[in-house]
């Protein structure tokens, strides 16, 4: 045993909507109903948010990094 744990959920589509580990990382996801990745946000301060045309052309993707990755979070 290596002392941690992992949890996943999953929307109706069977995309993962949420990530959590026991060591403090999580993400969470939104899909559109075509299975593209919408909104994506992590314990990290990452955050992508994209929109699509009617045939699943992505026409925009906004991102920040609002936090600066530390390794001694997770050991």
């Amino acid at each position: 045993s290596y002392g941690y744990w992992y949890e996943y959920t999953y929307d109706t589509n069977g995309n993962v909507s949420t990530y959590k580990h026991s060591r403090g990382f999580s993400y969470e996801q939104t899909y559109n109903e075509n299975g593209s990745l919408l909104k994506y946000k992590d314990s990290n301060g990452y955050f992508s948010e994209s929109t699509y045309d009617e045939n699943g052309y992505e026409l925009t993707r906004r991102k920040t990094y609002s936090k600066v990755w530390l390794y001694n979070e997770l050991t």
